[in-house]
């Protein structure tokens, strides 16, 4: 395991955590959705690698102000890990462009304004409104009821225009850009050679739609669209249809969004860490769908008397605890075993008596031996930072998993595995095996005696 995924994020951009290795791509899961049989709908992850210098963000109508008191409170809680993102984004190569709107008297005469309103000027096909409204040719109507304005104030606040510039935590570096136009962001993106454009920002269910510099108006210019969906918040009030909690109608317009726009990405893929959250979202029951909540084993295939494993992996943790644990069992068979040491996997096979064995010298060997074993499970024991594509490809193909901890090099990755596991029926299982080691639970048990466990500190040898 690297050191990268435990580096600190500091406000002042001076490390960012879990980032990619290679530092010229964004390794994404672009998260969609399709119609599926009946009224369910089908939930697609691609995953992309976006080159970050023909990449932009957009950070839109993220104010210092706005009418709706319940708004404000929550562009508080989201605009450090905005900056955080944009922190991230940056660094690996991201053109950044700040857009709130109506507040461009603020920023008058900055190099980052110049920059915008400099760029070489490209004509465009489609005409530019100032607004992009649904085409109900391409759209239905947005999945909750804006029409009273969207805020859940109580008292109800009056509407005004109060907003005077970007909200002051999102800081805006000297290689960003600052634009309200659509027709410089446009020219912009052109100028950068921009291909794919990530858009972050309130309101989801208006400006992140609307705005001529955003996600409907980006699609019709034919970029690569994406948003970053927990950092986004909609203005809607529960007290209209469909009657739902506000964190569940920001969740509805994101589906939409998914649906018919753009797919989604989390802000952990690039930042590191966890998606963002609002406090009402981590104590409400009703989680925004960062993705589906269920349990790792959702539903347990029939397995045959005597269960036939694989192995990708010959390293010391395996033959020192999985390979003697799994031949201990009668009703357990390892049938073939796949590693890229020569004399390690020759050693362990006649070691452990693995006639079947697999060198690893490409990238895919590992998936002729499962072709050709059609095991009923897969051992795959090693690191993240090597073994997650292995994993994921399993996942895919609907092969049961059994894989050593960590889950991944960010939560992101964990909570990807969670849902292929979901999606594809897999039964999986994580090797914590040492909170049923026999002294751990006797340790526990005397523990529990004395009253309940309040606090624990640990410490690990080895």
């Amino acid at each position: 395991m690297t050191l990268l995924p435990m580096m600190l994020l500091f406000a002042a951009c001076a490390a960012v955590s879990g980032l990619p290795t290679d530092r010229t791509r964004l390794h994404l899961s672009l998260r969609s959705r399709k119609p599926a049989e009946g009224e369910e709908e089908e939930i697609t992850v691609a995953h992309a690698d976006w080159e970050a210098h023909k990449t932009a963000v957009i950070v839109c109508d993220v104010w210092d102000q706005h009418w709706c008191r319940s708004a404000v409170r929550r562009v508080e809680e989201m605009a450090p890990s905005v900056h955080r993102f944009l922190c991230s984004a940056r660094s690996l190569g991201a053109l950044i462009i700040h857009a709130p709107s109506d507040t461009m008297a603020f920023y008058e005469g900055t190099p980052q304004r110049e920059r915008a309103r400099n760029a070489p000027s490209v004509s465009m096909e489609l005409p530019l409104p100032r607004w992009h409204y649904p085409d109900h040719d391409t759209e239905p109507p947005l999945p909750i009821d804006d029409s009273d304005g969207g805020c859940d104030d109580e008292p109800p606040s009056e509407t005004a225009t109060v907003w005077t510039r970007q909200h002051p935590e999102i800081e805006i570096f000297p290689e960003d850009a600052i634009s309200d136009e659509g027709a410089e962001v446009y020219n912009l993106l052109q100028e950068y050679g921009i291909e794919n454009v990530i858009v972050l920002g309130v309101h989801t269910n208006m400006c992140v739609l609307g705005r001529p510099f955003s996600i409907r108006r980006l699609v019709r210019l034919g970029k690569n669209v994406a948003l970053v969906r927990d950092l986004t918040d909609a203005l809607y009030n529960p007290r209209l249809a469909p009657y739902v909690s506000h964190v569940e109608g920001t969740n509805r317009v994101v589906h939409h969004i998914e649906r018919y726009w753009c797919p989604t990405i989390t802000s952990d893929q690039i930042a590191g860490g966890s998606p963002f959250q609002f406090r009402e979202e981590s104590e409400a029951p009703q989680r925004r769908s960062i993705e589906p909540q269920s349990s790792i084993i959702p539903q347990e295939k029939p397995l045959p008397k005597k269960v036939r494993v694989v192995m990708i992996g010959a390293g010391d943790m395996a033959t020192k605890v999985h390979y003697p644990s799994l031949i201990s069992f009668e009703d357990v068979e390892i049938a073939a075993i796949c590693d890229r040491d020569p004399d390690r996997l020759h050693a362990v096979g006649d070691r452990f008596g693995i006639s079947r064995r697999y060198l690893s010298q490409g990238a895919d060997d590992y998936q002729q031996m499962i072709a050709e074993v059609d095991p009923d499970a897969v051992y795959v024991i090693g690191q993240p930072n090597i073994m997650y594509p292995i994993w994921t490809w399993c996942l895919t193909h609907g092969r049961n998993l059994y894989i050593e901890k960590p889950m991944g090099l960010s939560l992101h990755q964990a909570r990807a595995l969670a849902w292929l596991a979901e999606k594809h029926h897999c039964i999986t299982q994580v090797s914590f095996q040492r909170r049923t080691c026999p002294m751990v639970v006797q340790l526990h048990d005397a523990c529990l005696k004395r009253g309940p466990i309040t606090h624990a500190v640990c410490e690990f040898y080895k």
